[in-house]
């Protein structure tokens, strides 16, 4: 069964159109099945990557074990009204292939064997049921909120570190959430790598109360103490673009960033030095979910809207590949422990960094408090 519903992904996202359950998803990418006898090509010119499978027995071994383990892990998934089995497997393995990287297309077997280790992963299991940290009074007295929660199967891992602040005002519980860390922990050559995929801010409730409004509105200002002397070391070429003297952006700049986020990556890492894990590989483009939102806006029959979703598509993966590598590129400047070894597509396709045992000070007192704090509060905890 499960060779015969990779055979029909394959065939459909050749032509950038997966169908599931009567609908059709924008999942697009090419296959060659290398075998004894002959090679097995399926193409298309606006595809971006390549499946190559160079052992099918060995690939189909994996994929129905990786597909056995998300059926008994449980993660959400849709409903599905025909055919439950086949379009539940169907789904899995097609989210598999739109949260791969163009070098997990190339390796598939490698790639299912990481995704494996990032189902069993359990380094955060103790903060399944949430800490709560004080944090010194930084944050008008709130405390911090750390936990790690399981992603839906479309997403691009298997576990989440959801992170807020908390406090109480006139009587009501209030929360200014931090970027959400998608991550995945495999043990790579004897010790133990962290993926890092994103860092997103959870969508606002729209229900949402004054004393949470003036909440936001007092920590949003607050957060952006994390700036302060910033700007004595950024590149001048930075202010000629700000200031309108140029129009080439630096993408280099370590001050266009979210400052929550900084705060967010600095707290997550904080919580990887606690478990001594040293290498962190951070993805920033996946091919097939950017060809996805390019499919999608293509069936837009209004040139007007098509364009807006295209451009729109650009500046999508502008936010998560670029401004993604800058937060990183700014913790690095605060703390010493961060060492930044690979750019992207330098090396390979990763953002590569080395992380020491919590030795130095941060160089921004907020960061340094707050990474203090998690850290002395998790080193308190059983593992």
């Amino acid at each position: 069964m499960i060779k015969d519903i990779l055979y029909e992904i394959i065939d459909e996202a050749s032509r950038g159109k997966v169908i599931i359950d009567g609908e059709e998803w924008p999942i697009g990418f090419d296959t060659i099945i290398f075998t004894d006898n002959k090679d097995i090509s399926y193409r298309n010119d606006r595809n971006l990557s390549c499946l190559v499978i160079k052992n099918e027995d060995e690939f189909l071994n994996l994929l129905e074990k990786y597909v056995d383990m998300e059926l008994s892990f449980g993660r959400k998934i849709p409903s599905f009204i025909s055919d439950k089995k086949k379009n539940t497997i169907k789904w899995i393995i097609s989210y598999l292939f739109v949260n791969a990287t163009t070098e997990d297309f190339s390796n598939p077997c490698e790639y299912i064997r990481r995704r494996i280790l990032f189902l069993n992963d359990n380094t955060f299991s103790y903060l399944d049921k949430g800490i709560e940290v004080e944090i010194n009074n930084l944050f008008l007295g709130s405390k911090l909120k750390v936990k790690r929660n399981i992603h839906s199967i479309a997403m691009e891992t298997p576990f989440k570190i959801d992170m807020s602040l908390i406090n109480r005002i006139n009587g009501c519980d209030v929360d200014y959430a931090l970027a959400t860390i998608s991550y995945g922990i495999c043990e790579e050559n004897g010790e133990k790598v962290c993926y890092i995929y994103s860092l997103m801010k959870p969508k606002k409730d729209k229900n949402t109360s004054q004393e949470e409004i003036f909440y936001e509105k007092k920590i949003s200002r607050l957060m952006y103490k994390i700036n302060d002397g910033i700007s004595n070391y950024e590149m001048a070429e930075y202010y000629d673009y700000k200031d309108g003297n140029s129009k080439y952006y630096p993408e280099g700049n370590i001050t266009d960033v979210t400052p929550s986020f900084v705060l967010s990556l600095n707290i997550f890492i904080s919580l990887l030095q606690r478990e001594g894990i040293h290498k962190i590989k951070a993805i920033p483009y996946l091919p097939v979910r950017y060809l996805s939102r390019e499919i999608a806006a293509s069936y837009v029959k209004d040139e007007d809207r098509r364009f807006e979703l295209k451009k729109r598509n650009e500046m999508i993966q502008e936010n998560i590949t670029n401004k993604f590598i800058r937060t990183f590129r700014r913790l690095e400047f605060h703390d010493q422990d961060i060492k930044i070894t690979a750019i992207p597509y330098e090396v390979s396709e990763y953002l590569e960094m080395n992380v020491k045992d919590k030795e130095h000070m941060l160089n921004n007192p907020i960061l340094e408090d707050i990474a203090i704090a998690i850290y002395n509060y998790s080193n308190g905890l059983e593992k």
